[in-house]
This record gives C-alpha cells, sequence and structure tokens, in this order.
C-alpha cells in the first residue's frame, strides 16, 4: 500500500542520515586538522621579503603554495559544508529565480561559458518549497561540473556542447513535487561508477576536492524530502545532438493556503 511503501522510504532516509552523520563528524575533524599547518605555512611565506631573494624563484615557489592552498582550502570548506546539520530554511521560489541564483555563484567561481549552450524546457506550473541558497549551491556544482566535464572533452567530442534544464510538475504519494532534469553532453559515467555517485570517498576524486559534492548533493534533497539520482543519456533531442549525462531531481511544490492559487509561478513566466 501507499503508507507502506511511505514508511519503507522514510526509514531508508533514516538510515542514509544517520551514516551522512558519522562520516560527517569524521570529516569535519579532519577538516580542521588540514588548514591548521597551511594556514601556518601561508602566513610565513606572507612575511617573507621578495626583494632579498631570487625574486623569480621565490615569486614561482610562492604562486606553486597559493594555488595549493585555494585546494586545501575547497577541500575543507568541501568537508564543512558536507559536516553542516543546520536546519533548512525553505520558502517559496520560482525555478527561475533558482536557477538565477545559481548561475550567479557559477559566474563567480569560475565564469559562466560562453560556448557552450542552455537549452530550457521548463513545463511545472507551481514554485518551489526549498532552502535556496543551499538548492543554488547544488545546481550550481552540477552545472560547474557539465562545464568541466564537456571542457575537457571539448577536442574530441562530436556532439554539441550543451547543457539542458527540463521541469515537469509530478506527484509522490500525492505531495504535488517538480522534477528537475539538469543533463549535460559530457563523457558518461562507467557502469561502474554509476551506482557509486552519491556514496561518500566512493569514487577518485578531482584535484582540489574531495569528491563530496553529489553525497551532499543528495544529502541536501533527502532533508527537502525529496531526491537526487544520476543515468546516462543517448538520445538524440529535436535540434541539437547529445548524449552525456542527466541527474533528475525532484522537490517539494509550494502548497499555497487553501482557497488561494499560486500565481507567483505564471507571472514571472517561464
Amino acid at each position: 500500500s501507499s503508507a507502506i511503501a511511505e514508511m519503507q522510504e522514510a526509514l531508508s532516509r533514516q538510515a542514509f542520515h544517520q551514516k551522512m552523520a558519522a562520516i560527517g563528524m569524521t570529516t569535519l575533524r579532519l577538516a580542521r586538522d588540514v588548514r591548521r599547518p597551511f594556514s601556518l605555512l601561508k602566513a610565513t611565506l606572507d612575511t617573507l621579503d621578495p626583494s632579498r631573494l631570487n625574486k623569480q624563484t621565490l615569486g614561482e615557489a610562492k604562486a606553486t603554495v597559493v594555488a595549493a592552498m585555494h585546494d586545501v582550502e575547497k577541500m575543507a570548506s568541501e568537508i564543512m559544508d558536507f559536516s553542516r546539520e543546520e536546519g533548512l530554511k525553505p520558502a517559496p521560489i520560482s525555478v527561475d529565480s533558482l536557477l538565477q541564483e545559481a548561475f550567479k555563484t557559477l559566474e563567480v567561481s569560475a565564469h559562466r561559458p560562453t560556448h557552450i549552450f542552455f537549452k530550457y524546457e521548463l513545463s511545472h506550473t507551481r514554485r518551489l518549497w526549498v532552502d535556496a541558497q543551499r538548492l543554488a549551491s547544488v545546481l550550481c556544482n552540477l552545472f560547474s561540473n557539465a562545464v568541466r566535464l564537456i571542457e575537457s572533452e571539448a577536442e574530441n567530442m562530436r556532439f554539441d556542447q550543451v547543457i539542458w534544464i527540463h521541469t515537469r510538475d509530478l506527484l509522490h504519494f500525492e505531495k504535488p513535487m517538480i522534477e528537475l532534469t539538469v543533463g549535460n553532453s559530457g563523457p558518461p559515467f562507467s557502469a561502474e561508477d554509476l551506482p557509486k555517485l552519491f556514496e561518500p570517498l566512493a569514487l577518485e576524486r578531482k584535484q582540489g576536492t574531495l569528491g563530496l559534492g553529489l553525497p551532499l548533493a543528495k544529502k541536501i534533497m533527502h532533508q527537502h524530502l525529496g531526491d537526487i539520482w544520476a543515468r546516462n543519456h543517448n538520445l538524440a533531442e529535436p535540434g541539437y545532438r547529445a548524449r552525456g549525462v542527466e541527474f533528475i531531481i525532484t522537490l517539494p511544490a509550494f502548497c499555497p493556503p487553501a482557497g488561494e492559487s499560486d500565481q507567483h509561478e505564471a507571472e514571472e513566466g517561464h
């Protein structure tokens, strides 16, 4: 029955969160330990006077250390975000506004590329009921990963360089939800990696990160009583050629008080 299925899903979520909490405490301690010695090293380098040494050699060495420090800080921030257990602050927000927030973060972190085509098919009719800041960070991570993967194979790609975003309304246990699909024409996942994408520390990380972005996305979606999963995409879409991967996200829709309609989304247009 629907009640049994919903109870089983709730138990599955509880087990997942217990696992995430245990890993979170471990990674939080690791983040603090990693930051301390590198912060000291950076402070020491900042006190050196290049005018009294070989400027070129010292400058190159400092640039290398600063780059390494950037990677360490990025990893530490990733761990801190993953370990954070503060509650959500949900509020009504349109999908358009959420995407705009994600793109703002993307432009600040690694400029939004002009050579990658963004294709939209937005057919939802409601607003979301989510923590916009947390969701924007998840979407930004998906977009930045997509850009990195597409650019890594740009010379070998026989397909269009495209990121597509689709939405639709759906019901989950009779609760209104919005399904958000984020796809890209980068290389597909291997059959071995696909089931492990959302497991913490299960896959080889890319340089400068710990690979916690997708597990963190899963955690945030579950906190919203939603979900995220991935699949390889091999179908040609009308208007462009693409193969790659898709991330399918389900999130709660805003339910206005009885007798009121949610006109905000329609007024904004999408």
